[in-house]
């Protein structure tokens, strides 16, 4: 007895100290929580000749901090307790994302657009807010114009805009902020501008399944096939030479391409997957256009985070086997991942353009002698519009 007693004692002692055991010491930040973890200050413990009384006075907190932050497999049990949460507690809401129905997972983090007061049409703007908007757009379309470069404008709805059915909550009736916009434009102007919403909610009763990812942000492989027609339909008066590709249509189960809102609910796996249809040419993507550039994670540090070659990480090149095709410079955001393969496509050489800065002016432009110009971003972003600065027209 007394033998099992020691045992008992210690194996529960190992279990105590497996935390400090196998602490983390190498792990600089946290990819689930977005922020760097504690370390342990060095700072001398003698200062002067006298002991150092802030260092000490300190590090108490510092010590739990860093315990906290390190102790063994704090990975795992943070999965372990989100799933408990997710799949358990049936918990699915928190300052980053909204549950909806059917499963359905919006984004609504306040300082990324804040979509739950566009939803309730909480952010409506001023009549001298709309008039900066447009005379930003207006003022690139001029640019272009003068250029002979043909522009368009393309404003990348929310989901909720295209599925607010599937809000947990009833959507008021009335204008939107893009709506707002649309509306004060002029024809010609309007022409230039591409607000697909509406399009794409035409398009939902021809398919069961989605054209937005139901747990990101972001419309999907056939969501991007019909704002592509759209784009076609727009060019193709000016560029009569432009290819209509065909297209096929496979279902398939979604594996998780999209999944900022799971991952913002330290979700990396779905309670049911979404089936989603891929859509490709019926002769592949190889056939029409090939990647000259494409800047990718070269590989990743010791917490599994990517680590791109160089600035620009998410700026592409494409060339079309068509040569003869319009050449196309396009200034996008996170949207345009999904239309990237089917603009490129129709253009013979086509550059994207998403975070490097150096690159967003008038000169930039000038200088790469595009044929089309298309300024690409999110509904979300409709307010940050007036600020874009691409250095002003020489």
């Amino acid at each position: 007895m007394k033998v099992l007693s020691i045992v008992f004692v210690f194996l529960f002692g190992c279990i105590i100290a497996t935390p400090l055991i196998f602490i983390d010491t190498k792990s600089t930040v946290s990819e689930t929580e977005k922020r760097p973890l504690s370390n342990i200050p060095v700072s001398p413990l003698i200062r002067d000749g006298k002991l150092n009384a802030e260092y000490l006075t300190a590090m108490p907190k510092t010590i739990d901090n860093y315990l906290n932050d390190r102790f063994a497999f704090r990975k795992n049990y943070i999965a372990l307790m989100s799933d408990f949460d997710y799949f358990v507690m049936r918990k699915k809401h928190n300052k980053s994302v909204l549950a909806g129905k059917d499963n359905w997972l919006f984004y609504i983090k306040r300082d990324v657009g804040n979509s739950f007061s566009d939803f309730f049409k909480q952010n409506l703007l001023t009549d001298t807010y709309v008039q900066a908007i447009i005379d930003k757009i207006a003022e690139v379309s001029s640019f272009c114009e003068e250029q002979g470069i043909v522009f368009l404008c393309l404003i990348a709805p929310e989901k909720h805009a295209v599925y607010p059915e599937k809000y947990p909550f009833p959507q008021p009736t009335g204008l939107s902020r893009t709506d707002q916009i649309m509306n004060a434009l002029g024809e010609g102007l309007r022409e230039q501008v591409l607000y697909p919403r509406d399009y794409l909610i035409s398009k939902k009763a021809e398919h069961t399944q989605p054209l937005f990812y139901p747990s990101g942000t972001h419309w999907n492989q056939l969501g991007a096939y019909y704002v592509s027609q759209l784009i076609y339909d727009k060019l193709k008066p000016v560029f009569p030479d432009i290819p209509k590709t065909e297209y096929q249509f496979t279902a398939y189960p979604d594996a998780g391409e999209d999944s900022i809102a799971y991952l913002a609910l330290n979700k990396k796996r779905y309670e049911t997957p979404f089936e989603l249809l891929n859509v490709e040419p019926v002769d592949n993507w190889e056939n029409h256009y090939r990647y000259l550039k494409r800047s990718m994670p070269r590989n990743t540090d010791a917490n599994g985070a990517p680590q791109y070659a160089e600035p620009g990480r998410y700026n592409a090149v494409t060339e079309n086997r068509d040569s003869g095709l319009p050449r196309a410079l396009v200034f996008r955001d996170s949207y345009f991942l999904t239309l990237e393969p089917f603009t490129s496509c129709i253009f013979s050489f086509a550059e994207y353009v998403w975070d490097d800065n150096s690159k967003k002016n008038y000169d930039y432009i000038r200088s790469r002698k595009p044929d089309v110009f298309i300024w690409e971003f999110g509904e979300r972003g409709l307010g940050q519009v007036p600020t874009v600065s691409y250095g002003g027209k020489k």
